[in-house]
């Protein structure tokens, strides 16, 4: 009886170590694999700040160049690029811990971009006067389809200005309808004002809400490419297209069309304009500015053409001042500025070619 008493106590014992040795095992291993996998989240996280940081040098060599455009693999194991720009304009790769910020130079983009090949492009806005570069991203993954004629003098300038590496394609307006699911990413509809999308109906496409949107560009008073605006319409399953007429984004000559229809997204497109604005309106400024040196330090010959004189450079530079600086302007706003840019232009070329009056810019 004793023996079994003494042996039932043993085997207990042995239980109980068995179980404490499992017990203490499972938490090491627990505490191990929970190491291995915060460990494995800081290097991801760290591989993903480092592709923010490569992307931040890419795009800052791009806005250092004029009129470039590249093809660039950027093949970070499927994470995916994003863009906002709304209060402050920024950008990084999925899982990094910090964004990079781009407050004071224009990225026209979608919001966001998989694929690992991007495509760049920029280009120089002038109004009349060098303002700044446009910096243009997409990727091979957004399938751009411009819907109209052939002949159309608009869709035609907007293609043969949107990057050569770019997925594009021109189709008519009745293959819209029956237009076929190709699994890209996006797939952006454009078109000019002599075909709204509206009317277009459901498209079989997987998804559609997430991956179709159109652009539509209407010139204003028939001018083609000058000024006018754009409406961006998202795609719902039961209504088709959508988009409001009465809450359209201006633009101002080929780059910013050419930045809407990349971007597709009315946020990041009206932001960046608001900021190329901006730009012209202290540039402008600062021509005043040297339109007075000029006036004073030249023949009294050239000095009306600078300022004083009712058709004077120091006018037309207010002009765009004033318009530029609007906090919500309006299309006639743009009108405006249209034509002091262009009377801008016209005057500076007539000294440059009828006078020895030095130039304006």
């Amino acid at each position: 009886m004793l023996k079994k008493r003494l042996f039932n106590r043993k085997g207990f014992t042995l239980q109980f170590n068995w179980i404490f040795v499992l017990i203490a095992g499972a938490v090491f291993l627990g505490f191990f694999f929970s190491v291995i996998a915060n460990q494995s989240s800081s290097a991801d996280k760290s591989s993903a700040q480092e592709a923010t940081l490569e992307l931040d040098n890419l795009l800052k060599i791009s806005s250092a160049s004029e009129n470039t455009q590249r093809s660039i693999l950027f093949d970070k194991a499927g994470k995916k690029i994003f863009f906002t720009s709304d209060v402050t304009s920024e950008y990084y790769v999925e899982g990094a811990l910090k964004s990079s910020r781009y407050d004071y130079n224009v990225i026209f983009s979608p919001s966001e971009i998989k694929s690992d090949e991007l495509v760049i492009l920029t280009r120089i806005f002038n109004a009349p006067f060098k303002i700044m570069p446009f910096v243009y991203i997409t990727d091979k993954d957004i399938e751009y389809v411009f819907v109209g004629s052939l002949d159309s003098p608009l869709l035609n300038a907007v293609f043969d200005a949107m990057p050569e590496d770019a997925t594009k394609k021109f189709i008519d307006t009745s293959e819209v309808a029956v237009y076929e699911d190709n699994n890209y990413e996006h797939t952006v509809f454009i078109f000019d004002d002599e075909y709204a999308p509206l009317g277009v109906g459901q498209l079989n496409f997987v998804n559609g809400d997430k991956r179709l949107f159109a652009v539509v560009i209407k010139p204003a008073q028939g001018v083609l490419l000058d000024y006018g605006e754009m409406i961006f319409s998202t795609y719902s399953p039961e209504a088709g297209f959508v988009g409001n007429n009465a809450d359209a984004a201006l633009y101002l000559g080929l780059d910013s069309i050419l930045g809407g229809v990349i971007s597709h997204d009315k946020t990041i497109y009206e932001h960046n304009f608001k900021k190329s604005l901006l730009r012209l309106e202290l540039l402008a400024q600062l021509y005043q500015q040297r339109m007075i040196y000029y006036s004073e330090n030249t023949v009294e010959s050239c000095s009306d053409a600078y300022i004083g004189a009712e058709n004077s450079a120091a006018l037309y530079l207010a002009n765009i001042q004033e318009y530029s600086g609007k906090k919500e302007p309006l299309l006639p706003d743009i009108y405006s500025l249209f034509l002091a840019v262009n009377d801008l232009r016209t005057l500076n070329n007539y000294l440059l070619q009828k006078t020895n009056c030095p130039r304006i810019y």
